[in-house]
């Protein structure tokens, strides 16, 4: 009896940087005349799993947007402080109302 084992894919680890500061991804993506995806996400959240997964890591991955556009992330539920696009510091709670 013969057994099969397929051998899952392993792809390398792709981390998304986390966004900080706002007014310097900003300035960064205009000099280089990029546009800034920004993703917000929850940690609980399945739907932020599957655009993570599925769609921003690989694009990441493939190498083929490096220079065609600047991925980061907000964590919605972080209590990292993020500054905002004058500077100004912004609140878990204020992050869904940047301007």
């Amino acid at each position: 009896m013969v057994s099969s084992i397929v051998q899952a894919e392993v792809l390398p680890e792709v981390r998304i940087t986390e966004l900080r500061d706002l007014q310097q991804e900003a300035h960064q993506a205009m000099e280089e005349k990029l546009p800034l995806l920004i993703m917000f996400s929850a940690e609980h959240c399945p739907y932020c799993v599957t655009v993570k997964e599925e769609f921003l890591k690989p694009m990441l991955r493939s190498g083929e947007y490096t220079d065609k556009v600047l991925i980061r992330r907000v964590e919605l539920d972080s209590r990292q402080v993020l500054k905002g696009l004058k500077g100004e510091k912004l609140s878990s709670r204020s992050r869904l109302r940047i301007p």
